[in-house]
């Protein structure tokens, strides 16, 4: 649904694009920058045909091993923005428990300073809401 959205305005922000081919360059980079490493370090040990084999599988494998790092941390992101968009969209539906337990932000809002004083619970008086989920420290839950 908000694919169909963007795609009707023509409007993709740019982390939306995947490109496999830079997420595999690196990789690939540092593959190929260890195997010409190990390769002049070791002439001697690399002569024989079944030894030099040995080596390019393990890079391989390393190679397979941080593409697949890479491509699944992207794909846990792209999960991260779909239940986030799809949270919006049910929250559109429903703007009285929107606007009464949850807080939206807008692209590039500025966040002003807060203090962590004035977050003190107290049920009797109506404070709006920090803009921040933790404090400075990490330790206490703000929002």
């Amino acid at each position: 649904r908000a694919f169909e959205k963007q795609r009707s305005t023509g409007h993709f922000d740019p982390e939306s694009f995947f490109s496999v081919q830079l997420e595999k360059t690196p990789s690939r980079n540092r593959m190929i920058n260890s195997f010409a490493a190990k390769k002049e370090g070791s002439t001697m040990l690399l002569k024989s045909q079944s030894e030099l084999e040995k080596l390019k599988r393990e890079l391989i494998s390393q190679l397979s091993d941080d593409f697949n790092q890479r491509v699944s941390q992207a794909s846990m992101r792209a999960q991260i923005i779909g239940y986030y968009n799809s949270i919006r969209d049910c929250l559109a539906q429903m703007p009285a428990i929107a606007s009464a337990y949850f807080m939206l932000g807008e692209k590039n809002e500025p966040k002003p300073e807060e203090e962590p004083e004035s977050v003190v619970a107290d049920p009797r008086t109506l404070k709006k809401r920090p803009r921040q989920l933790l404090s400075e420290s990490g330790d206490e839950l703000l929002n």
